[in-house]
């Protein structure tokens, strides 16, 4: 067939089965791993009305501190699973029971990628590239080929290795970011649109898995809904869940599975990023050039950073400190730099057609849960 009825048939094809397919548990599938909480806590239900709007304190950074004496973390969830106070094989326990990002906070840098240069990873969905900035000097430093629609640039779960997801090409294009180039041919992996975790696109709802078993333990329809990124709050009582089609951000809770609020953000909802102190949630909101700002603590809208002239946030990470968020400029080929401490727009760089799930490179944290940069 020629290549138009091709890529028509392969996203039919990809439709179908993103249908079917709740979730892709691949490797550690440890993004899902949180569907529990701590024993000693207890569920506050979140209002579903319009959250009230405060002033956005500006420069409120501190750094998560350790205790060498935290205590052991026991877990209970609704199933058929009768012990998790272990964690998963080869994975650390949570260091902060409050907080399960207390190993990504500001300059947490695990020895792995100390020395490592600070870079952004792009990949343009609408060809077959990946360009690299400098985000010191906030230009392109160099442009490379990956292969057919790339989407992803997601780091592996021990922090060496990059690996951009090329959906349409199917293959993996690993990534040496000590050098920022190409460490290898492409890996042959068939439709790796993401990697480790994705939610229901297409489907319209969440499954919950026991990582035990990777048995199927619960689906929660979302109905008209097309649930896009996910994160925990740092308790890991209440998942977020982006949805484009609402325009906002779900709140699920995650020892019950059942629907606890939702919060209105902004059309096409997307992306979901914590801030580096764990206080705040990013969210993206690719429909109306804006990204909103929720308190973890409230679980209501802080503030809303509109990008001058619009625009298409989708997707990114913070810096390291946690200074500057960057993210793709999806329907307009461009990177922003957005200053966390007030939203003002540092940058704006042009890079490739339809810059997609970039990544931020070196982050914070003991190891990686893929996607473009989720570390614990």
């Amino acid at each position: 067939m020629d290549k138009m009825s091709w890529l028509v048939d392969r996203q039919t094809r990809r439709l179908a089965w993103l249908g079917g397919v709740f979730l892709i548990v691949t490797g550690v599938v440890a993004v899902f791993a949180v569907i529990f909480r701590p024993a000693s806590h207890t569920d506050t239900p979140a209002s579903a009305s319009a959250p009230a709007r405060a002033t956005h304190p500006a420069a409120e950074r501190a750094s998560p501190t350790r205790s060498a004496s935290s205590p052991t973390v026991t877990w209970q969830v609704a199933g058929p699973v009768s012990d998790l106070s272990v964690p998963l094989p080869g994975m650390p326990p949570v260091t902060d029971p409050a907080n399960i990002y207390s190993d990504a906070g500001a300059d947490m840098l695990s020895p792995v990628v100390r020395g490592v240069p600070y870079r952004i990873y792009v990949p343009e969905s609408g060809g077959s590239t990946v360009t690299v900035i400098d985000p010191a000097t906030r230009r392109v430093i160099g442009t490379y080929r990956s292969g057919l629609n790339p989407q992803h640039v997601v780091p592996g779960y021990d922090l060496r290795t990059l690996y951009v997801t090329n959906d349409l090409s199917n293959s993996l294009t690993p990534i040496n970011p000590r050098t920022g180039r190409r460490a290898g041919p492409n890996i042959a992996v068939d439709d790796p649109y993401n990697m480790y975790f994705a939610t229901c696109e297409f489907a319209g709802r969440l499954v919950r898995v026991d990582l035990h078993t990777l048995g199927v333990a619960g689906y929660l329809n979302l109905p008209g809904s097309a649930p896009q990124d996910i994160k925990l709050d740092p308790a890991g009582r209440i998942f977020y869940v982006a949805d484009k089609n609402h325009a906002g951000v779900w709140l699920v809770d995650a020892a019950t599975f059942k629907v606890a609020g939702f919060i209105p953000t902004g059309p096409d909802a997307h992306g979901l990023y914590p801030s580096r102190d764990a206080r705040y949630l990013y969210v993206t909101n690719r429909g109306n050039g804006t990204i909103t700002v929720i308190s973890f603590a409230t679980r209501k809208v802080v503030t809303t950073w509109r990008i001058p002239g619009g625009g298409s946030p989708d997707m990114g990470n913070l810096s390291p400190d946690g200074k500057v968020f960057w993210v793709s400029g999806r329907y307009d080929n461009v990177v922003y730099a957005i200053s966390t401490a007030n939203g003002h727009l540092l940058a704006k760089i042009p890079v490739g057609s339809q810059p997609h799930g970039l990544c931020v490179w070196p982050q914070p944290g003991r190891y990686s849960l893929g996607h473009t940069g989720i570390t614990r």
